[in-house]
C-alpha cells in the first residue's frame, strides 16, 4: 500500500517529492478521501490543500470513516491543518505550527486575537497547469513574518499587529504585500519602518505554510519506513442515512464522464498506456513493462534465452524446484495481465482510469480541454452529425485522426481498434473524431 498527499499551492510536486516518495494528487475537495480509500487502500492519506470556495471541501465524515478502516490520515499547512484540528481527537493527526495554532485557538505571539478562521491559511492560485502558482499571500504567512520582523526590530510590535489588522480586512486573493505596505502609509505607519520592512521582505519573509507542509511528509515517511501501522479509532463510526446520500454523491461526483475518457481515448497510445498501468496495479505490478522485464529477467538468471518458450525452460530446469517455480510465476503474472486486459469489464476500468488520471495529474488537463472544446462547438454554427457525412468523408476523417492528430498509418483491422479504445461502435468514434476535428482546426 502507498502513501498518498494532496497538494497544490502550498509546495510544488516536485518539491514535495524530493522530500518524500509518494503519490501526489491535486488539491483534495469533496469525496476524494472516499474515492481514494475505496480504490486504493493507501497506507496513508496527508492532506496539505484543498479547494474552500472553488469545490465543495473535504468531508470531515469521510475523514473519519477513512480513520475507522485503518488508514492513517495527516495534516498540515492549509486545508489539512484545519481538519486535524478539528479531528484530531478522532486520530486525525497535525503536523506543523499552523495546525497547533488551529488546535489552540491562538498562533503566538498574538495571544490575544483567536486563531480560527479559514481564510488565514487560503490563497488565490492559477490553475493545475501553471503548478496552482500562488497569487496572493496567506494571511498565516503575513502573520509570521510580521512577527519575525518584529522580534529582529525590522518593525515595532504596534506596527506588527496593525499591518496584520489591514491584512485581515482584505479579501484573501487582494493580500499582497506590495498592498499591504501601501495601506500601511496610507494609514500613517512610521514611513522609516515599512522602508525598512521593504528592503528586508525578499529575504526575511517566511512561509510557514511550506515549512508545515514538508514537516508532514517528513513525518509520513517516517510512520511509513517504521511500517507503522494506524491507531485503532477511538469511536465507532455510524453509518447515517445522511452518510449513505453522501456517498452516493461522491460515487457520482467526477466518475469516468465520457467527455473526459474521449479525450484520453483520442489521444491513442497514451489511452492503452494508463489502461495497462490501471491493470498492472490491480495485478500488484507497477506497469506491463515491468512484468515483461521481469521475466525475461528470469529467463537470464535461468539460462535460458529469450526465446525459449515456457515449456521447453521449465524442461530444462525440472531438478531445480525454485528456478521452475519462479519462471512459472513470472509467466502466470503476463497471462494475468494479458487476460485482465481481455475481460476486464469497461465500467469497472474506467472507474479505475479515473483514480490513475488524478495520480498522474492529467484529469484536470483533460477536463479542461473538453470543456473548452465543448464551449468552442456550442460557439461555432454545429458541425454536421456523423450520420451527415458521406463514406468519403468519414474516410478523410479518419485519415486526418491517424495521420495527422496522431501520427501514424491507420489500423488494419479498425473496429477492433475502436473496440479497444472504448468506443460503442464506429458511430460513437466517429462523432468523437468530427468534434475533435472542428475544435483543432476552428
Amino acid at each position: 500500500m502507498s502513501c498518498y498527499i494532496f497538494v497544490g499551492p502550498t509546495l510544488s510536486v516536485e518539491d514535495a517529492r524530493r522530500a518524500a516518495d509518494a503519490i501526489y494528487l491535486p488539491p483534495i475537495r469533496q469525496g476524494d478521501v472516499y474515492r481514494l480509500v475505496t480504490l486504493r487502500e493507501p497506507k496513508a492519506i496527508g492532506i496539505i490543500d484543498g479547494y474552500f470556495n472553488q469545490a465543495p471541501a473535504v468531508w470531515h465524515k469521510e475523514i473519519l470513516w477513512a480513520l475507522a478502516a485503518g488508514v492513517q490520515v495527516f495534516g498540515a499547512a492549509s486545508m489539512g491543518a484545519l481538519r486535524a484540528a478539528e479531528l484530531a481527537p478522532y486520530g486525525m493527526q497535525g503536523v506543523g505550527r499552523i495546525f497547533e495554532a488551529y488546535r489552540d485557538g491562538t498562533l503566538p505571539p498574538y495571544g490575544g486575537e483567536a486563531f480560527e478562521d479559514d481564510d488565514e491559511v487560503a490563497i488565490r492560485h492559477g490553475p493545475a497547469e501553471t503548478g496552482y502558482l500562488g497569487l496572493s499571500e496567506a494571511l498565516v504567512n503575513v502573520r509570521c513574518t510580521l512577527a519575525a520582523a518584529s522580534a529582529v526590530g525590522v518593525i515595532s510590535k504596534s506596527t506588527r499587529d496593525e499591518l496584520v489588522r489591514l491584512g485581515k480586512a482584505l479579501f484573501y486573493p487582494d493580500r499582497r504585500y506590495p498592498h499591504l505596505l501601501k495601506l500601511g502609509r496610507a494609514q500613517g505607519l512610521p514611513a522609516a519602518e515599512l522602508d525598512a520592512l521593504s528592503l528586508w521582505l525578499p529575504e526575511g519573509k517566511s512561509d510557514q505554510k511550506r515549512d508545515d507542509a514538508l514537516a508532514m511528509l517528513r513525518t509520513v515517511v517516517n510512520h511509513r519506513n517504521a511500517d507503522s501501522q494506524a491507531q485503532p479509532a477511538g469511536f465507532t463510526f455510524q453509518h447515517t442515512s445522511q452518510w449513505e446520500t453522501a456517498i452516493a454523491i461522491a460515487q457520482a461526483e467526477h466518475p469516468a464522464t465520457p467527455e473526459v475518457l474521449e479525450e484520453l481515448r483520442l489521444e491513442g497510445e497514451p489511452y492503452f498506456k494508463a489502461r495497462r498501468a490501471v491493470l498492472a496495479h490491480l495485478l500488484g505490478v507497477r506497469d506491463e513493462d515491468e512484468a515483461h522485464s521481469l521475466a525475461e529477467h528470469l529467463r537470464a538468471e535461468m539460462g535460458a534465452p529469450a526465446t525459449d518458450s515456457v515449456d521447453e525452460a521449465l524442461d530444462r530446469h525440472h531438478g531445480e524446484p525454485e528456478a521452475v517455480e519462479t519462471v512459472w510465476r513470472g509467466e502466470l503474472l503476463l497471462g494475468a495481465l494479458q487476460s485482465a486486459i481481455e475481460t476486464l469489464p469497461l465500467a469497472v476500468l474506467d472507474r479505475h482510469l479515473l483514480a490513475h488520471l488524478r495520480e498522474r495529474g492529467d484529469y484536470q488537463r483533460l477536463q479542461d480541454r473538453a470543456h473548452r472544446k465543448r464551449e468552442a462547438l456550442a460557439a461555432s454554427d454545429g458541425p454536421p452529425s456523423e450520420t451527415e457525412l458521406s463514406g468519403l468523408q468519414t474516410l478523410q476523417l479518419q485519415d486526418w485522426y491517424f495521420e495527422q492528430r496522431l501520427g501514424r498509418a491507420m489500423p488494419n483491422d479498425l473496429d477492433a481498434y475502436i473496440e479497444q479504445l472504448g468506443f460503442a461502435d464506429q458511430d460513437a468514434f466517429n462523432r468523437a473524431l468530427l468534434h475533435e476535428y472542428v475544435y483543432s482546426t476552428r
